[in-house]
């Protein structure tokens, strides 16, 4: 009996970075400067066929899911965000340990590490990434 399916593994080729321009702590929204408070991920894994989403808070949260489930994360991710499309980068290595949402993002996609949202979408864009949905 298998406890647990392992018919597949994958991996977004691509993924899609939230940057929230709110954040539901209160000491984030007073004291992180810029125009972005959060940033989280999320992509489609082809080969288990499930999308993959990532985020780093107060605590560290990991959904797969497919279908409407998948779409209403969307919707709830994307809302009042402005969302950057971008391949992982090859061979570079973040040096800080993944322990709030800029750096464990900054791991998830190889680029150059920032402390607050704002620097890394910079850093995302000077990294190839494309900006796909703006916040209005």
């Amino acid at each position: 009996m298998d406890l647990l399916p392992t018919d597949s593994i994958g991996t977004p080729a691509r993924w899609l970075i939230c940057f929230q321009r709110h954040s539901d702590l209160w000491w984030v929204e007073r004291f992180c400067p810029g125009r972005f408070k959060h940033v989280r991920a999320f992509g489609y894994a082809r080969e288990p066929d499930c999308w993959i989403f990532y985020d780093v808070a107060l605590r560290t949260t990991v959904h797969l899911a497919r279908g409407g489930a998948a779409r209403a994360l969307m919707l709830d991710w994307t809302r009042d965000a402005v969302v950057l499309a971008m391949d992982p980068l090859p061979g570079y290595r973040v040096r800080l340990p993944p322990f709030c949402c800029t750096t464990a993002i900054a791991n998830l996609m190889g680029v150059r590490t920032a402390i607050f949202p704002t620097a890394l979408y910079r850093h995302c864009l000077r990294a190839g990434a494309i900006e796909v949905e703006s916040a209005a």
